[in-house]
């Protein structure tokens, strides 16, 4: 993953917080951000259901003082779309989330892995993946991630 940048394609996608379609502008240009990507080989439903999970590392980027932002992405096959709007609008995320329904992620990004586990990465502000997993996985994952932070962020 380290071979290619990753494009964030936001432009492209609508974005959901609060219940409500948004528009994220960012005060602070973010130095990393934190990726989650759900894309439509897995129920994305499902897997909004459990994203309060990250509220915890969302409220800890505070401290960088928007040099940090999570960028959640869902990308649900057509039948799953309106069920994802309602995961999102129910999942309690401290967070917005981009909805890929015409798959621009995937498109600007061929070289994305297929693994479930290869779609949280951090990037740098060029889109240079710094790390690569999920960091809720375990709590050696969750230490290399704090040191791709503080290595990168300051």
């Amino acid at each position: 993953m380290r071979e290619h940048p990753v494009a964030l394609p936001l432009d492209r996608m609508q974005c959901r917080y609060g219940g409500r379609d948004t528009v994220v502008r960012d005060r602070v240009t973010p130095v990393l951000r934190m990726v989650v990507y759900l894309d439509s080989a897995y129920c994305t439903p499902c897997a909004l259901d459990r994203m309060r999970q990250w509220n915890g590392l969302i409220a800890d980027a505070a401290r960088y003082k928007g040099r940090l932002r999570y960028v959640f992405i869902a990308a649900p096959r057509p039948e799953q779309t309106e069920d994802t709007y309602f995961s999102i609008d129910d999942s309690q995320l401290d967070s917005p989330v981009y909805v890929d329904t015409a798959y621009a992620m995937r498109s600007a990004n061929p070289h994305l892995p297929d693994g479930n586990e290869y779609h949280s990465f951090l990037i740098d502000a060029e889109g240079n993946v710094l790390f690569v997993g999920n960091p809720l996985s375990g709590e050696s994952l969750k230490k290399l991630f704090n040191k791709a932070i503080r290595s990168n962020i300051y």
